[in-house]
């Protein structure tokens, strides 16, 4: 099972919009996890309703830190989860849960996968790139996926449009 896990920091108008598009995926049993990194902004809440789940972190732990603590969540519960990080500012094409559910399916050996990103215009933003373990850096490649597969083989993964 696929699990959606973000991030709250002030951003609930942001996360209605998100949960938006993955009920648009013909999945209504699709679980969503929130850590709410803001303590002072229980709006949050709202959204608290199967398959919705808030957590409270308490405090403003940060992006990675408030990841681990989804991530522990769910692990705790399904071991065998997928878990898909997503920023509560980004959306789903229609179709994407069913296409990323096949590519699990057919393609086992994946245990991270990048999506492709775009701009609002529709314009590629980020389609792979590269890892310098040295650095830690990533450089973003911005040309096409190939054509038939929408894929592309990364320095350390696949790149998939979703």
């Amino acid at each position: 099972m696929i699990y959606f896990l973000t991030v709250n920091y002030e951003s609930t108008s942001l996360i209605a919009q998100l949960l938006d598009s993955i009920a648009v995926q013909g999945q209504p049993d699709t679980p969503v996890i929130i850590v709410n990194n803001s303590p002072d902004d229980p709006s949050v809440q709202q959204f608290q309703r199967p398959p919705v789940k808030v957590i409270e972190a308490g405090a403003n732990l940060g992006f990675g830190r408030a990841c681990n603590l989804g991530l522990r969540w769910v692990y705790q519960r399904d071991p065998t989860a997928i878990v898909w990080l997503i920023n509560p500012d980004a959306g789903l094409h229609i179709g994407s849960l069913d296409q990323a559910q096949q590519l699990f399916h057919h393609h086992p050996e994946i245990s991270i996968l990048g999506t492709v990103i775009y701009q609002p215009d529709g314009r590629l933003w980020f389609a792979g790139g590269q890892f310098t373990p040295r650095t830690g850096t990533i450089l973003s490649q911005t040309t096409p996926l190939h054509p038939s597969s929408g894929t592309r083989i990364c320095d350390h993964g696949l790149g998939f449009r979703l």
